[in-house]
């Protein structure tokens, strides 16, 4: 049984997690049985003295606290935090380094509050992190422009040195779009689909909107073979011709302000040029004859692996030679990504693939610009910029019909009961959606109770094999779920389903997504609920809660289109 004055140091450190300093310092008193109760005592204390603005008082407090060295989080953590304001990043390194065993956040909040020259004293512990998969890309930037900034080419160096990648070069070079180039300098240059003007419509929303039908230009989807290209892991730009090129088209570039530090290879960004790192294996390494790339800032997302990469591979899939181009992918994929590109092209293909840094030379790189513009980061919900060739997306998506009904009717043992038991023409799938995701459905539990009550079976996609993914979609009647990407499998799906998605009220993204599921012979809706939590800086990812009241009306409507008896069955 715990003793009584180890449970008041248990309480005492809660309290100083929740900011109750008064109560944590009546627990312990100023009588003190052990160090422990010592520790506690010194930092409840010293925290009221930097309330009061006792400046000397709390360091003398903190500094006995540090040399008593209870590795205690609470104490960890509020040491931490006291020295970073004080500027005593030395010892504020020592304690959230401790405390990363811990609370694996507790790092990132020291990097987060360090002024950019401690931040680059700082930066190996981070690119560890970085190189081990334990934050995403989206911390990249502030470190690489501290190093840049403040060291020039040797802070790339430095960068390279600590993820564990050889120096090969660091190069200024002047940023071109893909397409541009490959007009004049590709070996090999053919426009699949011409750019062309079109309509994207209103989406159509349970409720009113004020959105209105607009008029822009899709992209041109050209085939390119391009001499003697770098190609780097997770880097959306090639190498070739002392040019770092990009796909883009036309003023996308203007409309949409990309932070290139993102990309992992960029150290330095200019008005029209780029500081990248060549890695060493670029030019140590025997080239690759040929190869086709499919690596990029965003190659381990769903949404960007079924909307901007696969549809490359699905226009040079009848193309001569193709089957024998291995394909470049990047290591740190989800592990239904590469099974979803074997399911297209088979197992047997080529596949390259580049672990996280590495670089590559390829004497003949065969590529396609992207069907649509979705940019690595920056702002989203344009439809001046987010846009896609309806008729050209469904073609490519009819050549693949028979390889996609070879997944007709469900072939895994788990699912032929399910599926069997579900009346005919009333199928029903709710894809669920994590809450660690952006634009969160903050009453889930609640609407997915709702629509299970209505014969829906909840899934998370994210946690199904690729081909069972389809399967769901495919055989089903009805598929509902929050905003997502999780929802676009619905694409390769027959036409006839009805698609139910539920967003906040920012709906620009679902223009092209309208668009793309009407040409394919989909039935689309779109509930919105009011906004939720904090701000974002893009509308569309805001977090919102769905009105459960309005969900009878919403299936209704799904219910109502023409081949279904309109009847909901009661929970």
């Amino acid at each position: 049984m715990m003793t009584p004055s180890l449970q008041r140091l248990r309480e005492a450190c809660r309290h100083l997690d929740e900011g109750r300093f008064e109560e944590a310092l009546a627990l312990v008193g100023d009588q003190h049985e052990s160090p422990a109760a010592e520790s506690v005592f010194l930092v409840a204390r010293g925290l009221l003295h930097e309330r009061d603005g006792a400046t000397a008082e709390a360091d003398r407090c903190f500094d006995r606290t540090f040399a008593l060295g209870l590795p205690l989080a609470t104490l960890l953590l509020q040491c931490g935090r006291y020295f970073t304001r004080r500027g005593d990043y030395e010892r504020a390194h020592h304690c959230f380094a401790l405390l990363q065993n811990f609370r694996p956040d507790g790092m990132k909040e020291f990097q987060t509050e360090l002024p950019p020259p401690e931040r680059a004293r700082y930066a190996p512990w981070a690119v560890k992190d970085l190189v081990a998969g334990r934050t995403r890309h989206w911390a990249y930037p502030p470190i690489k422009r501290t190093l840049t900034e403040r060291f020039g080419a040797a802070g790339a160096w430095a960068f390279a040195e600590m993820a564990g990648n050889s120096l090969g070069d660091v190069a200024t070079l002047p940023i071109a779009s893909l397409r541009d180039y490959s007009r004049s300098e590709a070996r090999v240059y053919e426009e699949l689909v011409p750019s062309r003007s079109l309509v994207l419509p209103v989406p159509p929303v349970s409720g009113e909107t004020d959105l209105q039908p607009f008029e822009t230009r899709t992209r041109e989807v050209a085939f390119c073979v391009l001499d003697d290209v770098v190609v780097s892991s997770k880097s959306n730009f090639l190498l070739a011709g002392g040019r770092a090129l990009l796909d883009y088209q036309d003023d996308e570039l203007e409309k949409v302000a990309l932070d290139l530090y993102l990309d992992p290879i960029v150290y330095a960004v200019d008005d029209d040029s780029v500081t990248v790192l060549i890695e060493g294996g670029a030019f140590s390494a025997p080239p690759l004859e040929r190869a086709f790339p499919l690596v990029g800032v965003n190659s381990s997302n769903f949404g960007h692996w079924l909307i901007e990469f696969l549809p490359k591979v699905w226009a040079c899939l009848e193309r001569p030679g193709f089957d024998s181009v291995p394909i470049l992918i990047d290591e740190h994929l989800h592990p239904e990504l590469r099974p979803a590109l074997e399911f297209f092209v088979g197992r047997g293909h080529p596949v390259v693939v580049l672990k996280r840094g590495e670089a590559i030379c390829v004497k003949q790189l065969w590529t396609c610009t992207s069907i649509t513009y979705f940019p690595f980061s920056g702002a989203a919900g344009r439809p001046d910029v987010q846009t896609i060739d309806d008729e050209a997306f469904a073609h490519l998506i009819g050549k693949l019909r028979p390889r996609l009904a070879t997944v007709d009717p469900p072939t895994h043992r788990s699912r032929r009961r399910w599926w069997a038991s579900q009346p005919a023409a009333s199928k029903r799938i709710y894809l669920s959606r994590k809450d660690s995701q952006h634009r969160k459905l903050v009453n889930r539990r609640e609407i997915e109770d709702w629509f299970r009550g209505q014969g829906f079976e909840i899934f998370n996609p994210g946690d199904r094999p690729f081909t069972e993914q389809l399967e769901l979609a495919r055989g089903a009647d009805i598929i509902v779920g929050p905003d997502g990407s999780a929802l676009w499998i619905a694409f390769l799906a027959p036409a006839g389903k009805r698609i139910g998605y539920m967003n906040n009220p920012h709906l620009e993204n679902h223009r092209w997504i309208t668009l793309a599921s009407r040409t394919l012979g989909h039935d689309l809706r779109i509930l919105t609920g009011e906004v939720a939590g904090e701000e974002h800086r893009d509308p569309t990812k805001y977090d919102y809660r769905i009105d459960p009241d309005a969900l009878p009306g919403f299936l209704e409507e799904l219910l109502s289109r023409e081949g279904d008896d309109g009847r909901v069955p009661t929970s």
